[in-house]
């Protein structure tokens, strides 16, 4: 029987800086919420690039969105960009 009292995780939108040999390396992503602390240093999952880290949580949006809006989000923004790009 699935346990249907589970939290629901909730993440917020933040810019991130890292440090690099030529200055700051700036993004925004959503990470999860306990995650999203000013100041707090993190790490990303890779995605081709050199992303992992580590980033400094520098801005926290006050949206927070559970985890399936976030990632139907995500999709919605890969299908968009496939159609737009030439």
């Amino acid at each position: 029987m699935k346990d249907t009292t589970a939290k629901a995780q909730y993440y917020k939108q933040c810019k991130l800086q890292m440090k690099t040999p030529g200055g700051l390396r700036i993004t925004t992503s959503w990470i999860p919420e306990h995650k999203a602390v000013l100041g707090k240093t993190i790490h990303l999952e890779p995605r081709g690039e050199d992303r992992t880290g580590p980033w400094e949580v520098v801005h926290v949006g006050r949206t927070r969105q559970e985890f399936e809006e976030t990632l139907e989000r995500s999709r919605d923004y890969t299908k968009q960009r496939k159609a737009s790009d030439v």
